[in-house]
């Protein structure tokens, strides 16, 4: 076996050639210059929501998130709430859980679909990150589209801010102390003003009500701000309009923004900011990003965190539901991503052609640059790269990255720490130089599967081969020769398997004769180093049945009288890619009702005439040739609300004070005409500018306040609300100077 001397042996050699060749800087065609000097935003973390197909098994998901967290280099997650009316998850808070904001009914919280996600997605991903010395980064960010699977916000969540902050407080507060996790951030809504009510001074209102209730708690969460759809509506609409509001700020940790839409020059407004005010910027979703998106955000946005959304940008599940793909921009991210660590600083990068972008980081005494090339390919020289062995790979046209082996870098003539380094970057690809750490690495697996993914031994016009290839791929930061090593690690108690070539890349198995899970090991060296792959192959018996995927009802979620329709949805997978058939009918419904099924074989199936209150119960049937599964979906129809709650005789006792009496007392008489029950909360729509109002029963019909310590007019708000529907009333405060003898301000 080699060892760390062969490979400081062999840096020598590169050294020394180096040197020997140093002399004038080489014809280029671009001149890419580092400034270590200037120095940008720390990378603080790679990120992804926490979300995979409901059908994964669990040691699918494991392989995803190892190589999500080892390969891809992610560190933080995404977490949103169980949210809508679907046949296998409960919405977080379907329904208040006690109409009062200041006490939580845990009874009432969907705590097993919350905990289920966090048990299978979120612990193993925390624990693969930790596990490589790297910190785990977390934010909570809930939805609440009108039009969408997660439906409205209803009016008690949306109208009063206690009522919000009990139910993100009971979320956290749930990953905290069941799970072990504080969360990092959280946000008040995905997508604020996106199909939503939710405009700045509502999510405004929420942050300074949930602000001082976590840390009350005990938690660390600090709020990600303002988590728009674009960059141009984060900064006008919210950012902008909420300026100079201190006391919500005190409580934001993070700026954030999505890219669906106009994003300059505004990013740069919001990187700015975070430059100025010592806030982190992030960039938390695209549907269909670039590398170009990944480059602006890092230098217009100056964001720290970065994410490619979903997992399923970068990686598709199997439906053998024994193995994933890497798709889309995979090796492209990749290229930043997996070398680019969070604590690294980005430094001064300057091509002198704008079709060849660079970017560069400086770590722990070590340097990465990527660069980022369009159509053409390009020779470059890199200046002023510190001193040292590089490691140099690239992925060309998106596809899967090679390593092309050790660089020197030697000192330039004059110039005592850097030198230059020529390159040549191919059309459309996207090229890392990183420091190498100067023992030998072990290799990169960039492939390991079974074609087929799976095999039916029998079934309508199939027949499965008796054999299947398996095949791995590798490369290797020193270019060292590879060799692979496959083995048989678990069959079925009466297979005889084979292997034709374990000795190589690609071997055929055959032998494959009874249906069952077959497990084949892949060990890969580079004489050095070993690293090993498991290959799962699943033989059925016969044709496997249909999938039924996200069985919801939406248009709207929250169907109350006199509206009487919803909108039925599911999407079906197969496995062997057979044709699907849907068939929903109704099972039950209260009685007097006669609902009706407008398309019933259809995957969406509009429904109608649910007039009567109470739980119609539908189903889904999902059928391929030969097998027929079904889901059940419980959709309740509530009751007309007629009336809003009332609010009468609302006061404050005594209604002016002179200072230094700083103290009232505002109470109202409350309640509801349907016997609806109803929840309130007080909060201050306007002050002297120097007052800190504080209420000491917020959430009750009657409350005192105290704070009231500068002269003017106070004007109080009370929210009443009830399922449905909101009433306010304001109650004002006169506050006299000291010897003052009628109202001031």
């Amino acid at each position: 076996m080699k060892s760390s001397v062969c490979c400081r042996n062999l840096f020598a050699v590169l050294i020394a050639a180096a040197v020997t060749a140093c002399g004038p800087t080489a014809l280029a065609d671009v001149n890419v210059t580092l400034y270590p000097a200037v120095q940008y935003q720390t990378i603080l973390g790679w990120g992804a929501s926490a979300s995979s197909p409901p059908w994964a098994c669990p040691l699918l998901q494991g392989a995803v998130i190892r190589e999500a967290v080892n390969e891809l280099g992610l560190t933080r997650l995404r977490l949103e709430l169980p949210s809508g009316n679907r046949s296998d998850t409960i919405a977080w808070e379907r329904q208040n859980d006690d109409w009062d904001p200041m006490n939580i009914n845990w009874t009432a919280f969907s705590t097993a679909d919350a905990d289920e996600r966090i048990t299978q997605m979120v612990l193993p991903f925390k624990r693969a990150v930790e596990a490589n010395g790297e910190p785990f980064n977390i934010y909570v960010s809930p939805s609440l589209f009108n039009g969408g699977s997660s439906g409205a916000a209803p009016e008690w969540l949306l109208n009063n801010p206690g009522e919000y902050a009990e139910f993100a407080l009971a979320y956290l507060l749930n990953l905290r102390d069941v799970h072990g996790i504080d969360a990092d951030f959280y946000c008040i809504l995905n997508e604020a003003g996106n199909n939503n009510p939710f405009n700045a001074s509502v999510v405004a209102e929420m942050i300074k009500t949930l602000g001082p209730r976590l840390r009350a708690a005990g938690l660390s969460t600090r709020i990600q701000f303002p988590e728009s759809i674009n960059a141009q509506t984060a900064w006008n609409n919210y950012i902008q309009k909420v300026r100079g509001d201190d006391q919500m700020w005190r409580h934001v940790g993070c700026l954030s923004y999505h890219l669906y839409g106009t994003n300059d020059p505004y990013r740069s407004y919001i990187g700015n900011l975070g430059v100025s005010t010592g806030l982190p910027t992030a960039q938390t979703e695209f549907m269909n990003l670039t590398m170009n998106h990944l480059y602006d955000d890092l230098t217009l946005g100056a964001v720290s965190y970065w994410e490619i959304y979903g997992l399923g940008q970068c990686f598709q599940w199997n439906l053998s539901n024994t193995s994933f793909s890497r798709i889309r921009q995979y090796w492209n991210f990749r290229q930043v991503m997996h070398f680019v660590r969070p604590g690294a600083v980005r430094i001064g990068a300057v091509s002198s052609d704008s079709n060849l972008r660079a970017l560069a980081f400086s770590h722990n005494g070590g340097m990465t640059v990527v660069l980022i090339n369009g159509p053409g390919s390009r020779a470059a020289n890199i200046l002023n790269l510190p001193v040292g062995a590089y490691g140099v790979c690239q992925s060309v046209g998106g596809g899967m990255y090679q390593e092309l082996g050790l660089q020197a870098v030697a000192a330039t003539r004059g110039v005592a720490a850097t030198g230059t380094l020529p390159v040549t970057v191919p059309s459309n690809a996207v090229m890392t130089i990183y420091s190498h750490p100067g023992t030998n690495q072990t290799p990169t697996v960039t492939s390991f599967k079974a074609t087929p993914d799976f095999l039916t031994l029998s079934g309508p016009g199939r027949f499965a081969p008796l054999t299947m290839s398996l095949s791995a791929s590798a490369t290797d930061p020193e270019r060292d020769p590879i060799s692979y090593a496959w083995s048989v690690t678990s069959r079925p108690a009466d297979a005889n398997v084979s292997l034709t070539a374990p000795g190589s890349a690609t071997t055929s198995a055959t032998g494959l004769t009874v249906a069952g899970e077959y497990v084949f090991a892949v060990e890969v060296s580079d004489g050095a180093n070993t690293v090993a792959r498991n290959v799962v192959l699943n033989i059925h018996a016969e044709n496997q049945p249909p999938i039924a995927m996200d069985v919801h009802n939406r248009l709207p979620v929250i169907v109350t009288l006199p509206a009487d329709s919803t909108e039925l949805r599911c999407a079906g997978l197969d496995l062997e890619g057979d044709a699907l058939s849907y068939r929903w009918s109704l099972l039950s419904q209260p009685a007097g009702a006669s609902a009706l099924l407008a398309s019933p074989g259809t995957g969406n199936c509009k429904v109608s005439n649910m007039t009567a209150a109470g739980d119609y119960i539908f189903q889904l049937e999902l059928s391929d040739p030969v097998h027929t599964v079904s889901a059940n979906l419980s959709v309740t129809v509530y009751p007309q609300n007629p009336s809003a709650p009332t609010i009468s005789n609302a006061v404050a006792s005594p209604a002016t004070i002179t200072l230094p009496a700083e103290a009232t007392w505002l109470s109202a008489t409350t309640g509801d005409p349907d016997g609806d029950p109803i929840s309130h909360w007080w909060s201050v729509k306007s002050k002297p500018v120097d007052a800190s109002p504080a209420f000491s029963a917020q959430g009750s019909p009657s409350t005192g306040v105290t704070g009231l310590t500068a002269p003017g007019t106070y004007v109080f708000t009370l929210n009443v609300v009830d399922r449905t529907k909101v009433t306010r009333r304001d109650v004002a405060v006169t506050v006299l100077g000291p010897g003052a003898s009628g109202p001031v301000g």
